[in-house]
């Protein structure tokens, strides 16, 4: 695992926990690529998916409901090493060994260039945070809540992130109607009208994305 050779985790397992990475690893053993954890809110499903990542020790995509969650990703990073080592191993975009992006991230069809400074939002709270040493949240909370000066030089630091790709995809974007959005509320009612295209379908969470490590997050 050399992509992870600096990660290990510096707590306890819980008994559940060691179960479901034995099943993990008799999954892989068995030839068997899809792996389905469920487990309760607060019981660690974050930490485990770190591990079974660290485990197979390839690149990993992780899709979130929202930011609260994405946010996790990196923050359990953290119980996995020093701060130097782990800094820019999780984060919200693609560039990140394991790149934890949310659903509307990947899906926003109207405005690419929307999801673009999305992303560069959360890496500059991200880089905030590994240089302030707060925790993410706590650095995009204080990020969004800057006025004036402080606001000015926030949205220059993450237009020198997003670059002039941000810039080109506004004006390459153009309005859909029929989808503008990849809520399942608004996909039900696109689909009465007409078959979405590919792109939009594409939206649903599916264990492919999750065949390059071996393992599927039933996180929630």
């Amino acid at each position: 695992m050399p992509l992870y050779e600096d990660l290990s985790f510096g707590g306890t397992w819980r008994r559940y926990q060691k179960a479901a990475m034995a099943a993990f690893d008799r999954d892989r053993e068995a030839g068997r690529r899809n792996t389905h954890i469920v487990a309760p809110p607060g019981s660690g499903k974050t930490l485990l998916g770190v591990e079974l990542v660290r485990r197979v020790g390839r690149r990993a995509l992780v899709l979130t409901p929202n930011s609260a969650v994405q946010m996790q990703w990196p923050r359990a990073v953290r119980q996995f090493g020093a701060p130097s080592d782990v800094a820019r191993m999780a984060g919200p975009e693609p560039a990140f060994p394991i790149a934890v992006m949310t659903y509307q991230s990947i899906c926003q069809l109207e405005d690419p260039g929307a999801a673009i400074r999305q992303v560069a939002s959360a890496r500059w709270a991200t880089d905030r945070a590994a240089a302030t040493g707060v925790e993410v949240e706590e650095a995009l909370a204080e990020g969004d809540a800057y006025e004036g000066t402080a606001a000015g030089r926030r949205a220059a630091e993450i237009a020198t992130i997003t670059g002039p790709s941000s810039a080109r995809s506004r004006a390459a974007s153009t309005p859909r109607s029929s989808l503008r959005s990849c809520s399942p509320s608004r996909r039900a009612s696109a689909s009465t009208r007409s078959r979405p295209p590919a792109s939009a379908r594409s939206c649903s969470t599916s264990a492919t994305t999750w065949r390059r490590c071996g393992a599927m997050s039933c996180a929630r």
